[in-house]
């Protein structure tokens, strides 16, 4: 019969302990102390005109949906546009832009409508081109397509969130008007009407 020192032993007993922990499943469980609640806010396109003349009214209509778990007491929607582009690869490379704000955008101020949660306010940006200076459009003046973008602020002027969208512009009214439009939507995501249809 062989004795083992006692060095040895304690040594087995720990190995064994080792595996035996090793075998122990692990706990992925995070404490809710830590986990983060679901909040944000979405600005969707509702409407807007097929194109825009010198003088018209913007006429865009909203969707601001509160996602969150308090009520947005006021609100600003700030509305700027971006240089003419000359291809729609480049118009969908200045819609992917981050920037919250564009040089030159003017602010629109709600500050008496209240979202609740899980709730939605639709809001038309009533506006003439003529009375506030988007910045690229009124330098240029030039007929084409622009970039625009509307982003929603906090009543504090935090960014929520933002929209990006084409403006169709012709300062002046085409000598021979056609009898017919053809309006083709390139990649148009389905949305909600004012209707909720």
């Amino acid at each position: 019969m062989t004795t083992r020192s006692p060095r040895h032993r304690a040594s087995v007993v720990i190995v064994s302990t080792v595996c035996l922990l090793a075998l122990l499943p692990v706990s992925s469980h995070v404490p809710p102390a830590h986990a983060q609640a679901a909040a944000g806010f979405d600005l969707e396109l509702v409407s807007q005109p097929v194109w825009h003349g010198f003088d018209d009214k913007l006429d865009i209509t909203v969707r601001v949906i509160n996602n969150s778990n308090g009520p947005l007491m006021g609100f600003n929607l700030v509305v700027g546009a971006l240089p003419r582009s000359g291809s729609r690869s480049e118009l969908h490379d200045d819609f992917d832009l981050s920037e919250q704000d564009i040089f030159g955008a003017f602010p629109l101020g709600y500050p008496d409508l209240t979202v609740a949660p899980t709730s939605s306010q639709i809001v038309t940006i009533r506006r003439r081109l003529t009375s506030f200076q988007l910045s690229e459009l009124s330098e240029t003046g030039e007929p084409g397509v622009y970039p625009l973008k509307i982003s929603l602020h906090d009543d504090a002027g935090n960014p929520l969130e933002s929209l990006s969208t084409q403006l169709i512009y012709y300062p002046q009214a085409p000598e021979e008007r056609l009898r017919a439009v053809v309006v083709l939507p390139l990649e148009q995501a389905p949305h909600r009407g004012p209707d909720s249809v």
